[in-house]
């Protein structure tokens, strides 16, 4: 499977009002209201970050290419991360999927390499999913992440998150995105069909 390709042209959806997730005292993560995305410090170690981000490179023949990234067949190390990932964190999706349980099986698997490119101009949502990115490099606007939009139209708040490699983010497709005009950020996302 491959990274989502649901992106949906709706620059006129009515998002839920968002906050991130913050750390209690014991630094675990916890989610307060009505929450349409939560970062992960830490959700996998920054060395096999770094392991599987080699094992992704422009040589490598991209599987899909889109406006902003290219998107690769799974290696061997990203699957051991998303393995990690579901065994250790798994518990942390809960919120997004309630009164249902998160599904066992993910909808769409993929690494990527955000491109330079011209961003698309409006903001993008994808309705009834769910994704985890985790980052395998640093991942801002400079490096193709994208910016997340909070509150409603016209009056939307920028929001810049910031990865380091290791990190994960887990938000709603209802939240609204756009693209950055950088390139090179490696990642891994995982989708879940809600």
């Amino acid at each position: 499977m491959t990274l989502s390709s649901a992106w949906l042209d709706d620059a006129h959806s009515n998002p839920a009002h968002l906050s991130g997730g913050a750390l209690d005292l014991q630094g675990h993560i916890t989610m307060a209201g009505d929450t349409g995305y939560v970062i992960i410090p830490r959700a996998i170690s920054r060395d096999q970050a770094q392991k599987t981000a080699e094992g992704i490179h422009e040589g490598l023949q991209p599987t899909e290419t889109f406006n902003n990234r290219f998107s690769y067949p799974l290696t061997q190390l990203a699957r051991e991360v998303i393995m990690d990932f579901t065994k250790n964190h798994i518990d942390k999706l809960q919120d997004f999927f309630a009164p249902t349980p998160v599904p066992r099986t993910p909808s769409g698997e993929g690494v990527g390499i955000f491109r330079s490119n011209q961003p698309y101009p409006k903001p993008r949502v994808s309705k009834n999913m769910v994704f985890v990115t985790i980052a395998l490099t640093s991942l801002n606007t400079s490096t193709g992440w994208y910016t997340l939009l909070e509150g409603s139209e016209p009056a939307w708040k920028n929001v810049d998150k910031k990865l380091e490699p290791g990190d994960a983010i887990v938000w709603r497709g209802d939240v609204p995105v756009v693209e950055s005009p950088g390139g090179g950020g490696k990642f891994i996302n995982v989708t879940y069909n809600v």
